[in-house]
C-alpha cells in the first residue's frame, strides 16, 4: 500500500531475527506488535530485525530520508509566505 507493508508472521520456531528481501536505506520504519522497533541491515543489504515468540505483526513504512524535516520546513516557509504576502501593502492603497 503506497509506502508501507503490512506482515503477519508466526514465529513456531522461535527464531531470533527475521530478514525479508527488501533492501534496507534510510528511512525505514518499524513497529511489530504495535511497539516500534529498531530496522537493522542484514547480509549487508536487506532489512533485519529481532523476531518475537509467537505471532508478529509487522508494519514497515518508508519515509525518504529527511523527509520529515524537508516537509516541516516547508510548510513554515509557505506560511511565512502567506503572511507576508496578506500583509504587504498594495501598490496605490493608503
Amino acid at each position: 500500500n503506497k509506502n508501507k507493508l503490512n506482515i503477519t508472521y508466526q514465529n513456531k520456531e522461535n527464531a531470533r531475527y527475521t530478514k525479508l528481501p527488501i533492501p534496507y536505506e534510510k528511512g525505514w520504519e518499524l513497529k511489530i506488535n504495535g511497539k516500534k522497533q529498531p530496522v537493522e541491515q542484514a547480509d549487508y543489504s536487506f532489512i533485519g530485525f529481532r523476531a518475537q515468540k509467537g505471532e508478529n505483526r509487522i508494519e514497515l513504512a518508508y519515509y525518504p530520508p529527511y523527509f520529515k524535516p524537508a516537509a516541516a520546513v516547508t510548510l513554515v516557509s509557505l506560511a511565512i509566505a502567506c503572511f507576508y504576502i496578506r500583509k504587504r501593502k498594495k501598490p496605490g492603497s493608503k
